[in-house]
């Protein structure tokens, strides 16, 4: 009898496995809305949040970002969803120029490279390109936090992005993070500096 319960056990664990595997091998990263979306968590201390884009021209990569959501709004843990298998992200940055919105729009899926960290998340999937590095850390208002990094090959030219711009992280749970970047210290061709008011 031991004998069948263990291996009824096995088989469980092993179906378990499975489903998290399809799961996470048929994940896609979320899509970026072509508006920013409403009712996103903002800072709950303006001026700690910001955006910094680089772009070369050359292909080294030509695109190199960070983006910092500090001093964030009461987050959940819950709101993150479970990326170790169902829940893909979006980094999504809208300028106010007329060209296709969003600008930037790079996607992180569910399953490989993601790990759980104290109160919160870890991507970091070297292979992947453009969005390549998130930390996101649950918290009470004033506590959680979330950073962005990503680079790509891409010699498209985005820069200058117009002001105001709008950088959101979004997932396909419909929670999203947002920051809105009115006046940059620096904007030209090269680079993009500012942090939100």
């Amino acid at each position: 009898m031991r004998k069948r319960s263990a291996g009824i056990g096995r088989a469980a664990a092993m179906a378990a496995f499975a489903l998290v595997t399809f799961l996470a091998a048929t994940a896609v990263g979320a899509a970026c809305t072509p508006a920013p979306a409403a009712g996103c968590k903002l800072p709950f201390k303006a001026g700690r949040s910001s955006l910094q884009y680089k772009q070369t021209g050359l292909t080294d990569p030509d695109d190199i970002y960070t983006w910092r959501w500090n001093v964030g709004s009461h987050t959940d843990i819950a709101d993150f969803g479970y990326p170790l298998a169902t829940t893909g992200y979006a980094i999504c940055i809208y300028d106010s120029s007329g060209r296709p919105q969003p600008v930037v729009g790079n996607p992180a899926a569910a399953g490989a490279g993601w790990s759980s960290v104290k109160n919160g998340w870890l991507y970091d999937y070297r292979p992947s390109r453009p969005l390549r590095r998130m930390v996101m850390k649950a918290g009470p208002d004033g506590k959680a936090h979330i950073l962005v990094h990503g680079d790509s090959d891409t010699v498209t030219q985005l820069l200058p992005f117009v002001a105001p711009v709008v950088v959101q992280l979004q997932n396909d749970a419909g929670t999203c993070w947002a920051t809105t970047l009115t006046n940059p210290t620096h904007s030209d061709d090269g680079s993009f500096r500012a942090k939100d008011q």
